[in-house]
Order: C-alpha cells, then structure tokens, then sequence
C-alpha cells in the first residue's frame, strides 16, 4: 500500500495550537539560538511501539553554544514532529510538551493504533535533527497474564464429572 502521512499535533500545555517559536524566542541565556544539528532524540518509542498503548521519546534542545536551551512548562515548542506510516486515513497526534524539572527537554507520546512501520520525522524550521526520520515498528498487544481477565462461574465453585466452563477475555 501506498504511504500515508499521519498526523502530529505539536503543542506545549500553555500554548495549545501554536506550532513554531518565534527566533527570537529559540535563544539560550547566552543569546545563541537552537542548532538543529546539536539537538538530539532519544527514547524507546523511536524504534517501537504497542498498539493502544502511550508510546513516548524526549528531545534535547541545544542552543549552537552547547548550552541547553528551552523546554521550561509554557516555553513555546520549536520541534515539529511527522509520524508516516502505511495505511489509509490513520491519523496518528503525537504531543510535545516541556519536561518541567529540566530545561532543554521536551516529551513526546503518541499513541499507534494499528501495527506496522512508521517513520518518525522531528524537524526544527524545517531541518531534519541528527538521526531523523527515525523508522520505528508499532506490534500488537500480546496476550499475557497481567492483560487477561477471567469471567464465569466456574471460577467458584464446580461439580465433579460435571463439565463447567470459564471465559479469558483480553483487554
């Protein structure tokens, strides 16, 4: 099948909607600005993901000086995130948020909700960060213990020679 582009919505908690930072908003205390090509990403959920479950990288912000540089709760977000997978009409929103405790580190989750390949493209005013696109494969839930649910009478009490029965259902 052809690829289809999925969508990324890329937000910080206090500036809903907004999709590019300003320049002059992108410098260090240093005065210098993000260098696209010293940021870096990182994170399980830039090789993989399980369907239906929040799957999340970080970005490290780094000004051209070396020094950190954003990532503070209401700073805008510079990053612009662009998940592609092959599919028709699934639309992936990927969240970009400020990590509160460390300046320079943004958060970002996603959810899949199909299986298959996906790339993972993080760009800032149009320049690709080292590493990306990043290829990355969503799976499918795996059955498992903790993940099932057992339902039916049988589970309290049965009869001998009697045949009873019990329902394992997957959530």
């Amino acid at each position: 099948p052809a690829m289809a582009e999925l969508e990324a919505a890329v937000h910080a908690p206090h500036d809903a909607g907004r999709l590019h930072a300003p320049q002059d908003a992108l410098e260090s205390s240093s005065g210098s600005a993000l260098d696209p090509l010293k940021c870096r990403c990182f994170g399980a959920g830039l090789e993989v993901a399980t369907t239906r479950q929040l799957a999340t990288f970080s970005i490290e912000a780094v000004a051209s000086d070396g020094s950190a540089r954003g990532g503070l709760p209401g700073d805008p977000v510079p990053f612009m995130v662009n998940i592609r997978g092959r599919g028709r009409g699934v639309t992936l929103r990927a969240r970009v948020t400020a990590q509160e405790d460390e300046e320079g580190l943004y958060v970002v989750e996603y959810k899949a909700h199909t299986s298959g390949r996906y790339r993972i493209a993080v760009t800032l005013h149009g320049t690709q960060l080292p590493g990306s696109p990043f290829n990355m494969l969503a799976s499918p839930q795996i059955p498992t213990a903790p993940r099932c649910v057992l339902r039916g009478t049988a589970l309290a009490s049965a009869i001998a020679r009697r045949e009873e029965a019990f329902e394992v259902g997957f959530r």
